[in-house]
């Protein structure tokens, strides 16, 4: 017959856990010196949390020797659980808690980079860093970013070949360019000027300027077909299409289609959090947070409301 082990725990923790959202989010259990011992994530913040504390004896040993050491369990609640999915990576690589070995040895979230170069390259990484690239991300979703960038190379032809040093060793331009997925500057087909106009707009799309696009692509469509450059204006509408299968709608949405960045801020005492929502025509396309300090005597964070 299964045994269940309850561990004991002091009122100022069982009232809290009394008190947890059913929202999704992220929990980090603390030992008695505050010290953070493990990060996860939740779909129910109340339920996934409240479950640690009722084990049976045949749980494994590592969750047994956690909880032997919790006294505290702070959380942060999220809107959706991809976003308690992102936070939890971000606690986990801050603060390598001794009980996440398996999280913190898994690879982090990848990035589309639109690298910084002579006619620059869309690449999937891992790794950000501080070259003068531009990137976009992080993907949740490995296979929609995929998509994304299929939609993008579809849409905006640009090259996916090495670096510009060997394009002297090239007789012609490689089938890329031939099925009309690149512009061939190995071979001078497309200025560098031009080239980065393409390199614009694809940097305005992965932002979610998705509007902006179509309006500089229907112009051109109508340039072409005043000008009786009836092919390249087809080309033209058949990437508008794309863009157009490829929206998605937003699950916020603005009344006013502008720009914005919205700040909000909480603070208790030295620590407060800062949460910065990211909308671009009036979509909501980011949402990050950010934990700073100060002296409780010093009131600059007043600013921010």
């Amino acid at each position: 017959m299964t045994q269940t082990h309850y561990f004991p725990i002091g009122e100022a923790l069982s009232t809290k856990l009394k008190h947890l959202p059913t929202s999704p989010g992220v929990y980090l259990m603390k030992d008695v010196k505050g010290a953070i011992l493990y990060v996860g994530k939740a779909k129910s913040l109340r339920s996934r949390v409240r479950s640690y504390f009722t084990i049976n004896r045949y749980s494994q040993p590592k969750t047994t020797a956690l909880m032997n050491r919790i006294k505290d369990v702070d959380f942060i609640a999220t809107d959706s659980e991809m976003e308690a999915l992102i936070l939890e990576d971000n606690l986990v690589k801050k603060h390598k808690p001794r009980y996440n070995v398996r999280l913190r040895d898994d690879k982090s979230f990848p990035f589309i980079k639109v690298t910084n170069e002579p006619f620059p390259r869309l690449i999937i990484t891992r790794d950000r860093k501080n070259d003068g690239a531009r990137y976009f991300g992080p993907y949740t979703n490995v296979r929609a970013m995929r998509r994304t960038l299929e939609t993008v190379r579809k849409v905006f032809p640009t090259r996916t070949c090495d670096s510009p040093r060997t394009w002297s060793s090239m007789d012609r331009p490689c089938l890329e360019f031939d099925i009309k997925r690149c512009t061939g500057p190995c071979k001078g087909h497309i200025s560098e000027a031009d080239y980065g106009d393409i390199i614009n707009q694809v940097c305005e799309y992965l932002s979610g300027k998705k509007n902006g696009v179509l309006r500089s692509l229907s112009r051109k469509m109508k340039e072409a077909s005043k000008g009786m450059e009836y092919e390249l204006a087809a080309s033209i509408r058949d990437q508008i299409k794309t863009i157009g299968r490829d929206a998605v709608r937003q699950r916020v949405h603005g009344k006013r289609s502008a720009d914005q960045d919205v700040f909000a801020v909480v603070d208790e005492g030295e620590t407060a959090c800062i949460s910065v929502l990211t909308i671009r025509e009036g979509k909501m396309v980011d949402k990050n947070h950010f934990f700073v300090t100060s002296p409780k005597e010093d009131s600059r964070l007043n600013y921010l409301r």
